[in-house]
């Protein structure tokens, strides 16, 4: 496999220019994974999504994975295949829980199986309203985000941000 270099993708993009159309969702993901020998291995990686495509942006080698972009329908099983309007990543001593967000839905997805959840330990489809699961939150969201330093889930759309405190189901508006 034959990749170019930094100075030779900089020296490319001077000539070409950048990518300047925005991107849908971009967030960081730590997760756990198997690596070739079964051992689990933390990794810590920057994915962008546009469209119906995704990047994911290799931390670790400062570069994007080669083969990039794929289509989300390949890389994001049972997710929509397209516009994702946000990702939440509650990662806590207790709780490891991975979320995807569009238009007023919301999907759960499994790390392990590599899939969404289809139903949760009620026995509730997802899909889910996101009223339903965030109540308080009407969808649709411009984007989220979970903040480990103080447990909140933050939701925004258009000029009004909502905060969800893990574990109360109380949406609180930060400001309109």
């Amino acid at each position: 496999m034959f990749e170019l270099d930094w100075l030779d993708r900089k020296a490319i993009q001077q000539l070409y220019g950048v990518c300047k159309s925005p991107f849908d969702t971009v967030f960081d993901w730590i997760h756990r994974e198997k690596n070739e020998y079964g051992e689990t291995i933390i990794q810590f990686n920057t994915y962008f999504f546009r469209n119906d495509l995704y990047w994911l942006y290799e931390n670790r080698n400062n570069r994007t994975r080669y083969g990039d972009p794929i289509a989300l329908s390949v890389g994001w099983r049972g997710i929509p295949s397209s516009d994702i309007d946000a990702f939440v990543h509650i990662w806590t001593w207790t709780r490891d829980a991975i979320y995807f967000f569009k238009g007023t839905q919301f999907w759960r997805y499994d790390n392990e199986s590599d899939q969404t959840y289809t139903e949760d330990a009620e026995g509730k489809k997802y899909p889910k309203l996101i009223s339903e699961g965030f109540p308080g939150v009407q969808g649709p969201i411009d984007t989220a985000f979970y903040d480990k330093r103080d447990q909140n889930i933050y939701f925004f759309k258009g000029s009004n941000g909502y905060m969800i405190r893990l574990g109360k189901k109380k949406v609180m508006l930060l400001y309109t």
